[in-house]
């Protein structure tokens, strides 16, 4: 992979050239879909980086997705990447911290109809990266998703995703004991803005496998029949009461 994106850095081959390539390579299923996200990027990113901020949906169509849809997405057994956030602002005002719908899920089909939520994501252009309490109040949603897909569909685990900007940071939840829900960070990847710095993605191989590999092994539904006992709801009043005080943390009201 190395050599064909450095060929491709100093255009020795152009990119159709450098697609054929990466799709050729003979490597192990999970390095596949490493090598995958990186075709979809030479396909997307200018060669020069772009001096103007991107807006969200941007950020997604030309940087995000491409690279997550090489890594997750599987037509062939039915796992997709998909964007759920799509309504309104107007709309998006009346809406709650846990009652929004989430920037992306992984999801699969059952049949013609959505069933397995596999992880949830959160995304904000890289102009709020100091608005702590913006960027806070994402992770908690990601967690209040992810714990409760992980309770109603009795997963292993079940992956989170914190986006900004270019970085996207994974996060695994898991239930190691009773009533414990526990959030692992896996690790941060930076997305390049063009194709003179994709070759930084590769030194990020190793946590694109671990990442990929977290995810098919634990990602998945149990083989052990849900065990109530070992779950609790969600307290959402608790919740609300985190939420405000991180906004009054963030405006100076609260230490």
């Amino acid at each position: 992979m190395i050599n064909i994106i450095q060929e491709l850095d100093i255009e020795a081959i152009s990119r159709s050239q450098a697609i054929v390539k990466l799709l050729q390579l003979d490597i192990l299923p999970h390095e596949r879909k490493f090598a995958n996200g990186l075709t979809e990027l030479v396909k997307k990113l200018p060669r020069v980086p772009i001096e103007e901020d991107v807006n969200e949906s941007e950020l997604i169509t030309r940087f995000v997705d491409p690279f997550l849809c090489g890594l997750f997405d599987d037509p062939e057994e039915g796992v997709f990447i998909r964007w759920t956030n799509d309504i309104t602002v107007e709309a998006r005002k009346n809406e709650t911290l846990w009652t929004r719908r989430p920037d992306l899920t992984v999801t699969s089909l059952k049949g013609v109809k959505w069933s397995t939520s596999h992880g949830y994501g959160e995304v904000k252009p890289v102009c709020h990266e100091a608005t702590n309490f913006l960027l806070s109040n994402d992770l908690i949603r990601v967690a209040i998703f992810c714990k409760n897909a992980f309770d109603a569909q009795n997963l292993e685990g079940i992956l989170g995703l914190q986006i900004i900007g270019r970085s996207i940071t994974f996060y695994l939840l898991v239930l190691p004991s009773d009533g414990l829900y526990v959030m692992y960070e896996l690790g941060t990847l930076q997305l390049p803005n063009n194709l003179c710095d994709l070759c930084k993605l590769l030194m990020d191989i190793p946590l694109g496998l671990l990442v990929l590999d977290v995810f098919h092994r634990l990602c998945i539904r149990s083989v052990n029949p849900f065990q109530p006992s070992r779950h609790r709801p969600t307290v959402l009043s608790l919740i609300s009461m985190a939420s405000f005080q991180l906004h009054r943390i963030a405006s100076g009201l609260a230490i």
